[in-house]
């Protein structure tokens, strides 16, 4: 929820205290009337709306999927060129810091 949502109930629920159907149905005609005046505000076509709508969604994925590469990037594994299950990443990366821990080639033995 955002602020103005909050303020709009005047109050942050909780798991003890979750919001009652009354607050919802508020939020909802709080959402709907600044969605609104934004549409008209902003002269927007139904495809522009759409394409900000996409936009608004797509740019915080795009945002974690580059997050998630650069975690694995520096424990020396790339989701991305590595062609693996997810299962195989901490096996992975548990492998680079063993072996190439300080740069110093580490020989492993398995038995």
């Amino acid at each position: 929820m955002s602020d103005k949502e909050v303020e709009c109930i005047g109050r942050q629920p909780t798991k003890q205290e979750p919001l009652t159907t009354e607050e919802v149905f508020e939020i909802s005609r709080f959402r709907y009337e600044t969605l609104s005046d934004e549409f008209y505000e902003k002269r927007w076509t139904m495809k522009d709306f759409l394409i900000s709508y996409n936009n608004a969604d797509v740019q915080p994925f795009l945002t974690a999927l580059e997050n998630l590469s650069q975690y694995y990037i520096e424990r020396g594994v790339d989701p991305f060129k590595d062609g693996m299950s997810g299962k195989c990443f901490p096996a992975r990366i548990l492998y680079y810091q063993l072996c190439f821990h300080n740069y110093q080639i580490v020989t492993v033995r398995y038995y």
